[in-house]
């Protein structure tokens, strides 16, 4: 177990940029061929068990490690973590962002891919994911779709405010993209400032770079609709989010910053 505890007197800008500086220069190593699949948790105890065994039972031909970033959960998400023998990574409470940075930071090998701890991956979704990225020389990620299932006992009004889906469908979520590390250190990290939407600015960010990606129409990613969402939970901070990201490459594209 890997266990991170940050000073308690320095401002959280502070830490997200020393941490961001140290992150940047761990990027530069490249990694072994291999997956490594990052988790962020936060008190996900009740769906942790569930969101690991959908990794380790995927068919593959390649090494594989599970890295769970326990994001200064209250409840039982690392003893659970260690209890299922994966990789565990504990941090002050700081952000799904933060906690996919300090995932890649300590990742072993060179290609990523990013689960939420309430969602499932499907059936040899990496395996089809690895073809995939290296059938192309060059590509630095490989985007496939989700597929929305809802839990029972859901009302439908939080079922609308999730924005469940009947269809498979594209997006920019973590469980849908197999990434190159190099890409990373290309691109920058995740933007720990913000609270929602890290996955979007991110992948506006790689987008913008030029560098060769490829989408496939496989599902590979099972969404959890529940109670807690973060779609439902904050859906308020989420609209303010996405606004000041699209401000931030607005303003970026018109050569103001």
């Amino acid at each position: 177990m890997i266990t991170m505890v940050l000073p308690e007197h320095e401002t959280m800008v502070n830490r997200l940029k020393k941490v961001y500086c140290q992150s940047l220069r761990d990027v530069h190593k490249r990694g072994k061929p291999g997956v490594s699949v990052i988790i962020p948790a936060h008190n996900a105890e009740k769906f942790l068990a569930k969101v690991i065994e959908s990794v380790q039972h995927q068919q593959r031909d390649f090494p594989l490690e599970i890295i769970v970033v326990d994001d200064g959960s209250t409840d039982g998400t690392a003893d659970k973590a260690q209890s299922l023998g994966v990789t565990l990574i504990q941090q002050v409470k700081q952000g799904a962002a933060a906690a996919r940075n300090h995932g890649i930071t300590h990742s072993s090998y060179g290609y990523l891919f990013f689960l939420d701890a309430d969602d499932l991956l499907c059936p040899d979704s990496l395996q089809r994911l690895w073809k995939a990225l290296h059938q192309t020389p060059n590509l630095v990620a490989v985007f496939s779709r989700a597929q929305d299932f809802v839990e029972l006992g859901i009302p439908n009004a939080q079922r609308y405010l999730a924005g469940a889906r009947k269809e498979p469908y594209s997006g920019c979520l973590p469980g849908c993209a197999l990434i190159r590390k190099e890409a990373f250190r290309r691109v920058g990290l995740f933007d720990a400032t913000l609270k929602s939407g890290e996955t979007i600015a991110w992948q506006l960010k790689l987008k913008d770079s030029g560098l060769p990606v490829a989408s496939v129409e496989d599902v590979t990613l099972s969404r959890r609709i529940h109670g807690s969402n973060t779609g439902i939970s904050f859906a308020n901070q989420e609209k303010h989010d996405y606004a000041n990201i699209l401000r931030a490459r607005l303003k970026a594209r018109q050569g103001g910053g």
